[in-house]
């Protein structure tokens, strides 16, 4: 790591560096990194000799390069500021723009009941388990959860079809009541 202690100890090569990446900054999301590579790639070429230290054109360059290779695989792809936002108005009136961020946590409470309700009706049955699991997630056809259920625990899949069907009649009687 000594040509990273000569480069270091060199202000302006330091200064360039941290221009670029400045500049670079409303580009990109991770400065660290892209300071990171520029300085490993300039440490490569220089490799203890002070002298090279001192080819500023040859860093400038290796900087803009790493600088534009960081851009293409890392750049902000869906960065929109929100000056870019506000809206034409044909009466050329002022008016704010409400912004409201998706709630991400919106459905917190809806998956929370989900979960309590799947225990309550599951009682510790590892079938029922499987079964509930699916209908939350959408998959209400009755065949596929008995195939999987032969898969995953064994038994034939028409006796987990009848199962199910017993089961379905009797969530809906503990829900209805």
């Amino acid at each position: 790591m000594e040509s990273l202690e000569i480069i270091y100890k060199n202000d302006v090569v330091v200064n360039m560096v941290r221009e670029a990446v400045d500049k670079a900054g409303r580009k990109i999301t991770n400065t660290e990194r892209l300071e990171e590579m520029i300085y490993r790639r300039i440490s490569r070429y220089i490799k203890g000799c002070e002298k090279k230290a001192r080819h500023y054109s040859i860093i400038r360059k290796f900087i803009y390069e790493t600088i534009s290779d960081y851009e293409k695989r890392y750049r902000i792809e869906n960065s929109v500021p929100f000056s870019d936002l506000e809206s034409n108005n044909e009466d050329n009136e002022e008016k704010e723009i409400e912004f409201e961020p998706v709630d991400v946590l919106a459905n917190v409470e809806s998956e929370t009941i989900a979960k309590e309700m799947t225990a309550l009706l599951a009682q510790d049955d590892h079938r029922k388990k499987i079964i509930l699991g699916n209908w939350i997630t959408g998959n209400d056809n009755v065949s596929d959860i008995a195939r999987l259920l032969a898969q995953t625990i064994g038994g034939s899949v028409e006796t987990h079809r009848k199962y199910i069907h017993r089961f379905q009649k009797e969530c809906r009687k503990i829900i209805a009541a």
